[in-house]
């Protein structure tokens, strides 16, 4: 096969970079009057922002000297003895020039520890700049974006668009001219693929080159924009945005598998053309929208994509906290560049955001539900239609029971009669007084109080057991646990947790009669009662005898006050001595603070009577209605409905089989239950320290008129017009896109410290174009690729490489590799394999075996998918983060356990063992075989010729068919004589050759294939 002012003010203290928060970036600037004026933006802030702001600047915290370079009057303010920082005309009485130009190493600055001196040629300029007046600017990111006028241009009749006049106003003033247009085939295949990610079909190349009418280009651009292919296409972008990924992260990286609902959102919101102030309010908050749709809902997963932590041991708000950090610093920066993140610790050392403003945005994040559980809580319920159905029939099942069960029958009227009278009195139960009781924590210390009850003190674990002896001097039918509030207790208990909840995995008791000289037995018990139960952590768990931490009745929602739990026993059991244990493993402090034992001899039903019901019961005047209060609560226990909600209970058991996929979402707490935001010391979540209310950083746009103090009003205030970042931020992303560079190379970040725009007065062109036009995003690319820049030959001249090797004037259209994805995608599009099957769960395409063995949790088993799930595209491959797909993380495809605004490619040998290796890859080598002599012609030359033009979209040349022939007709030979091998290379892992193709001639083929979807043209866009 082919390879292919230190602590005396007159001394400046240490200082990481003198550069300026408020500052302006080159092309953006007013200038100063005089023609050789220097761009403060441009050529001052990239010196002093690299060399000296770390200790003079925004960060109080690390500032020296109690000196700002930030602020022009504060770096202007005379100190003490007549010394000025910065004196602007008179760079000779400059202490910071004086400071940068010592050869003292007690006096220079930055100190020579710091290793990045200030160049002469760097000083030079900061004199000439002082010497000027030393002005400042406001960063030109930080300044709204207005639409400027369109430079002047020699070359006139080259531009198709405003966005050619930019370009071509760089180029000309770099005494170049643009490139010629790409070749027609060339085009079509580019354009394909930066819209769809798929290149285009030999037909569809083969009647754009033959289409002559004026708008040839236009109609392919909109076929392609109405491709479902192109929200695939894009929506592989956000993805990494959302850092998307089927699985939770960390060590253990549970599967996530519930959360693919989000990203089928995500395309048909691409597919649509969904405006994208809409696409970004519906993702940050659209459970706060009014009447919220579950699309709306399901789009706010765009933040539940953050990772979750539930391996034993592990504190949940830590990792809560780290959740709602993530979703701060990503709304930030995936909309307006800024890396607000580096403020959580501190305020920012480079943009205008402080610790405070940091913890003050942080709060609109800090409402929500979710708070690290294993379960993925709160989750949406994401039915078919055929589920769909079947929940709605079983329900009107359901509730038809229910309304027979609400009848009230002579039965039922003389069972409760009868019920009444025994129950209705408040000596029922026999508190039975402890005997022995320990706990096996040594730390716990178990103290017996005058009611009887057992009060739990001491350090509170994650696991006890405690074991107490009590005895019944009566017969008893039933045992009552009360779990009793406490003033020592967190929340007043019941629980020793955070919250006051604890989770009770077993209750187990044994027994041993006054009567009998038997061993001690354990109890069988029977239809357990609670008065709260915690949804998924029912009373019936708590008897249920498995080990399983998560499996246990917990009052979580019903804590701060008494809870109790009833058994019944198997049989009536006479006076005797019980013991009773009660296992508590669920971690995180989850252990019961205070309870008490009580039996009784009660006919069934014998249930746990919540107070409100006891309190009627028990009393001797009773309302009309509180009676019928005691009848409807009854109704659920009577043993005349017993037959009646076994049926519902059944049914119920039915619609519970049914289960739908489950998308985490977004779900604001009720007002009574939000949290109180702190500042975080240094970022730690167990340092709060003062109380901040939502707010925003002072120096951006400010809060829109109206907007509520949520989610909600953050997407509003985001994508104001006012804003100044977003619409830069979000131009520069689908230009990146595109291009392969943004016109600001650091997506990332817009701040000081983020890389200048190589074309400033387009970028703000763009930005206002996509604003003022609706947030259409379709209409905005099409713009772009409408361009005369974007239409231009690709082909790099001796003269280009000289003065342009990165092609930031983009006088030639990008020559670069594509992205992982599309690598994969290509390859199963021109063997024929790919399936294009639209949204969907994740599907488990061919990788080496063994990869997920390395998994620290139990799911370890790759399952890899058959029929057409296995030929997917990329966007739908199972992203699980610790054990990412290896092909594609080979191409630089990210694990997403972070956010990820563009791919950085590399170039490694790994890649070409990929290609021509890896299963996939080899299995459409397989299929392209077959494909050429099936679709390709009679004779070799005319196969090569045809699988030349599938994979690069253009005619092949004789010198390129002669190669290919001559390759198979050698491979042809040495297969002839191994038919063993020929018979591996052909069939596995395809499968049986087609009739009429031989196993060498099928080996022989599949070289070829292979060769074809290695070569560069392949495997590059341009």
């Amino acid at each position: 096969m082919i390879l292919r002012v230190a602590a005396k003010l007159s001394r400046f203290a240490s200082v990481g970079a003198w550069a300026v928060v408020i500052s302006l970036c080159a092309g953006t600037s007013s200038g100063a009057a005089q023609k050789d004026a220097v761009d403060f933006g441009a050529q001052v802030r990239p010196i002093i922002s690299a060399k000296c702001f770390h200790c003079h600047g925004p960060d109080e915290g690390s500032r020296k000297a109690k000196l700002r370079l930030d602020l022009r009057d504060e770096a202007l303010k005379e100190r003490k003895g007549g010394i000025f920082p910065i004196k602007p005309g008179s760079p000779e009485q400059s202490e910071m020039i004086r400071r940068i130009s010592s050869s003292d190493p007690e006096e220079v600055m930055p100190p020579s520890k710091e290793s990045h001196a200030v160049t002469s040629s760097e000083i030079a300029l900061l004199k000439k700049w002082i010497q000027q007046g030393a002005p400042y600017e406001t960063h030109w990111a930080f300044k709204k974006p207005e639409q400027p006028a369109l430079p002047k241009v020699k070359s006139k009749r080259w531009a198709k668009n405003a966005i050619d006049s930019f370009i071509l106003a760089k180029i000309e003033a770099a005494k170049l001219k643009p490139s010629p247009p790409a070749e027609r085939a060339t085009l079509i295949r580019r354009l394909a693929l930066d819209l769809t990610g798929l290149p285009p079909t030999p037909a569809e190349v083969e009647a754009f080159v033959k289409d002559k009418s004026p708008n040839a280009y236009e109609k392919v651009i909109d076929r392609l924009l109405a491709s479902p292919a192109y929200g695939e296409r894009w929506a592989r972008m956000w993805m990494d945005i959302a850092r998307y990924a089927d699985s939770a992260g960390y060590g253990s990286d549970p599967l996530r598998l519930g959360i693919w609902p989000y990203r089928e959102w995500v395309i048909k919101a691409f597919n649509r053309n969904m405006p994208f102030d809409q696409f970004t309010t519906e993702q940050l908050a659209g459970d706060l929208l009014e009447n919220s749709t579950e699309e709306q809902r399901t789009a706010t997963a765009f933040h539940r994509n953050t990772m979750t932590n539930t391996e034993g041991g592990t504190d949940d708000e830590e990792w809560r906290v780290a959740a709602v950090k993530d979703r701060a610093n990503i709304t930030a920066q995936a909309w307006m560049g800024l890396t607000m993140g580096c403020a959580q610790c501190h305020t920012h050392k480079f943009d205008p955001i402080t610790h405070k403003e940091y913890y003050q945005f942080y709060a609109f994040f800090n409402q929500t539900e979710d708070d690290d559980k294993g379960d993925e809580h709160p989750t949406l319920p994401l039915p078919t239609k055929a589920e769909r159905e079947k929940i709605q029939g079983l329900n009107k099942q359901i509730s038809d029971l229910e309304k027979k069960i609400e009848g009230v029958s002579p039965e039922l009227l003389t069972e409760f009669s009868a019920w009444e009278k025994i129950h209705g009195h408040s000596n029922a139960w026999t508190i039975l007084d402890p005997i022995e009781f320990k706990a096996t924590t040594n730390a716990v210390v178990l103290k017996k109080l005058s009611d009887q009850s057992v009060l739990a003190s001491g350090e509170a674990p994650g696991k006890d057991t405690y074991t107490i002896k009590l005895h019944s001097a009566t017969e008893f039918s039933a045992i009552r646990l009360e779990t009793l509030t406490d003033e020592s207790l967190p929340k007043n208990g019941p629980g020793r947790s955070k919250k006051g909840a604890f989770v009770l995995n077993n209750f187990r008791v044994t027994f041993k009669p006054d009567k009998d000289a038997a061993t001690n037995r354990v109890i069988a018990l029977k239809n357990p009662t609670a008065t709260y139960s915690e949804k998924k952590y029912d009373i019936a768990l708590a008897i249920d005898d498995k080990a399983d931490k998560k499996s246990g009745w917990s009052i979580d929602g019903g804590q701060g006050r008494e809870q109790s739990a009833v058994f019944e026993t198997a049989e009536k059991l006479p006076p005797g001595t019980l013991t009773v244990e009660l296992a508590q493993d669920f971690g995180m402090k989850n252990t019961i603070g205070r309870f008490r034992i009580s039996v009784a001899a009660l006919p069934a039903p014998v249930v746990a009577i919540p107070s409100e019901i006891s309190s009627i019961l028990t009393s001797e005047a009773r309302s009309e209605e509180g009676k019928q209060k005691l009848v409807t609560w009854f109704q659920q226990y009577a043993v005349s409905t017993k037959k009646l909600r076994e049926q519902i209970n059944s049914l119920k058991k039915d619609v519970e089989g049914v289960q739908p996929v489950a998308v985490p979402v977004m779900t604001e707490l009720p007002k009574d239950k939000f949290r109180t935001t702190h500042i975080l010391s240094k970022g730690s979540y167990l340092s709060p320290a003062d109380e901040v209310t939502p707010g925003i950083p002072a120096a951006f746009n400010a809060w829109p008129k109206n907007a509520p103090m949520n989610r909600l009003g953050v997407a509003k205030w985001v994508m104001s017009p006012e804003n100044p970042l977003t619409a830069r931020v979000m131009a520069n992303r689908f230009w990146a896109q595109i291009f392969g560079v943004g016109i600001v190379e650091t997506e990332e970040d817009f701040g000081t410290q983020g890389s200048l725009p190589s074309h400033p007065e387009l970028l703000d062109w763009l930005a206002v174009d996509l604003r003022d036009h609706g947030w259409d995003v379709k209409r905005f690319l099409k713009t772009v690729v409408m361009s005369a820049t974007y239409q231009q030959s690709s082909r790099l001249t001796p003269e280009l490489l000289q003065k342009d090797p990165r092609n930031r004037l983009l006088a030639r259209a990008p020559r670069r590799r594509l992205d992982a994805e599309v690598v994969r995608d290509q390859a199963l599009s021109v063997s024929g394999l790919l399936s294009h099957k639209l949204g969907g769960p994740s599907v488990y395409p061919p990788q080496p075996d063994g990869l997920w063995r390395a998994a620290f949790n139990g799911q370890r088993t790759y399952a890899t998918s058959t029929g057409e799930d296995r030929y997917r595209r990329g966007i739908y491959t199972i992203w699980r983060r610790t054990v990412p797909y290896p092909s594609m993380a080979t191409f630089d495809a990210p694990s997403r356990e972070s956010c990820t605004f563009r791919r950085l490619p590399t170039n490694t040998p790994l890649q070409a063992y990929v290609t021509l290796n890896d299963p996939v890859y080899v299995e459409a080598a397989q299929a392209l075989g077959r494909r050429l002599v099936q679709e390709g012609g009679a004779t070799i030359e005319e196969r090569i010729r045809f699988g030349l033009r599938l994979a690069l979209s253009r005619q092949a040349t004789k010198e390129e068919t002669a190669a290919l022939v001559d390759l198979f007709k050698s491979e042809l030979t040495r297969y002839q004589a191994n038919e063993k091998d020929a018979l591996d290379l052909a069939t596995k892992p395809l499968g049986p050759l087609p009739k009429g193709l031989n196993a060498p001639e099928a080996a022989a083929w599949t070289v070829i294939g292979n060769v074809l979807l290695n070569l560069d043209g392949v495997l590059m866009k341009g």
